[in-house]
């Protein structure tokens, strides 16, 4: 074979490389977090996942359950769950997390009465080798380029998203319960993961540790926070970061838009309805209506406000879930799924399969101003375009509005706010004059061509 056409061949196999992740890339804006199973109920998450066209999932790793305290490694556990997951064609961005009792001396399990988490702490210095080993081999075996990759991991079906810990702190000088440390020692820990992530696959992309909204509010009120001290020092360093993560669970009306504090791509990995705006009086069936209206409500203006993907945690909730009223807004908590705690689909799921279904790869996204309380957005373009709008009073109620649309007719879609119900209730408009005139309320919908 001659150079010239060795050279053609290997041009084309890497324009076709590119595309094809490119296409992974581009799949899918929706996830989900807390697929946190073994065995059959595994399988049964990752099919109902895939089922609603969820394309993302974001998981955590330990070091301490990938390394034994003398080095060595066991794969099996994390291999059988991302094989399902990415056998599911479900992309994976993993969080890895420096928790381990004899490498990261002051990383613990931390009690908040509610819940129990993992707080990550620096690796001891004469351990630093072994956190970049961990880093390291753990890239590459599921980054897909052929060197120690695992039996079942390939050049599409690969993990190419990296998290660096996970909601490290607000205040430069105070960590949280999370990260033992100040920003100055996540940024250092931050920047040897990035290098070592990148050298080990130059196409892995890396996101900083989930900010929460509190701590990027802090941000842009203060000269100094523990975000400007990270970023300070990255790029004092010549250092860099792919995407900043925005963990979001306040009223949606306050979602931060993403160019007020980054120039980089922003996912939300984590989000979920505000506990506190919850009735400590509801019923299950009315929480699980709240959360099935607010999931279209909240996904709407974080996708305007330029989030790039979002993920919704979690996707079941808690197996020892115990109702009671009055509710502490804590122990909403042990509700956030997408399903009940035996995979039971809730009215969230159903919803959240159909705004998938409707809005995902639309490239455009504007809003249209329609008055206080009402909310009209506009996904896509010409007779492919979506129009999702809700009216939401916090006195309640409805208001009739006037949408101009380029349609005779329309096809209006409800969320799905009912338990046993698993397809919306449509219904077909005419416009009038170049309007829809239609009744709102706190229940979204969505319109489009018929």
């Amino acid at each position: 074979m001659s150079t010239r056409r060795f050279f053609l061949k290997l041009l084309l196999f890497l324009i076709i490389l590119i595309c094809l992740f490119r296409f992974v890339e581009a799949a899918d804006n929706f996830g989900v977090r807390g697929l946190s199973f073994t065995g059959t109920e595994l399988e049964t998450a990752c099919q109902m996942a895939q089922d609603a066209e969820i394309g993302w999932y974001r998981g955590e790793v330990l070091w301490k359950n990938i390394v034994d305290n003398e080095g060595n490694f066991s794969w099996e556990n994390l291999d059988i769950k991302i094989e399902n997951i990415l056998g599911h064609e479900i992309n994976i961005i993993l969080t890895l997390r420096s928790v381990h009792d004899v490498f990261a001396p002051g990383s613990k399990l931390i009690d908040l009465g509610y819940k129990t988490v993992w707080k990550s702490a620096p690796p001891a210095t004469e351990y630093l080798e072994n956190y970049k080993d961990f880093v390291r081999q753990i890239v590459e075996r599921y980054d897909g380029d052929g060197v120690s990759d695992a039996p079942f991991v390939n050049g599409t079906s690969s993990i190419k998203y990296w998290q660096i810990e996970n909601e490290p702190g607000k205040r430069r000088n105070k960590g949280s319960v999370f990260w033992k440390g100040n920003a100055a020692k996540y940024a250092a820990l931050f920047s040897v993961a990035y290098d070592v992530i990148k050298e080990a696959d130059p196409e892995a992309r890396v996101a900083l540790g989930g900010f929460t909204h509190k701590a990027i509010k802090y941000y842009l009120e203060n000269d100094k926070s523990f975000i400007s001290e990270v970023l300070r020092i990255i790029l004092e360093k010549g250092g860099d970061f792919d995407i900043f993560d925005y963990h979001f669970y306040q009223n949606y009306k306050t979602f931060i838009k993403t160019s007020k504090f980054t120039n980089k791509p922003v996912w939300v990995t984590e989000t979920n309805v505000n506990k506190k705006q919850v009735d400590p009086y509801y019923t299950t069936e009315e929480y699980d209506r709240f959360v099935a209206k607010d999931i279209v409500k909240r996904y709407s203006t974080m996708f305007y406000s330029k989030a790039e993907k979002v993920f919704w945690f979690k996707f079941s909730d808690n197996k020892d879930s115990n109702w009671t009223i009055p509710m502490k807004p804590a122990d909403f908590e042990q509700f956030r799924g997408l399903t009940k705690n035996d995979f039971m689909p809730k009215p969230v799921y159903y919803t959240y399969k159909l705004l998938v279904g409707k809005v995902d790869a639309k490239e455009s996204i504007n809003k249209i101003p329609k008055g206080n309380y009402t909310w009209v957005y506009h996904f896509g373009q010409n007779d492919e375009s979506v129009y999702i709008m809700w009216y939401d009073n916090p006195l309640g109620g409805s208001k009739e509005v006037g949408i101009p649309l380029p349609w005779e007719n329309v096809l209006v879609t409800h969320v799905i706010t009912e338990p046993g119900v698993t397809e919306p209730v449509t219904e077909i408009k005419s416009t009038q004059n170049g309007f829809l005139h239609i009744i709102l309320d706190g229940s979204p919908i969505f319109v489009e061509k018929y």
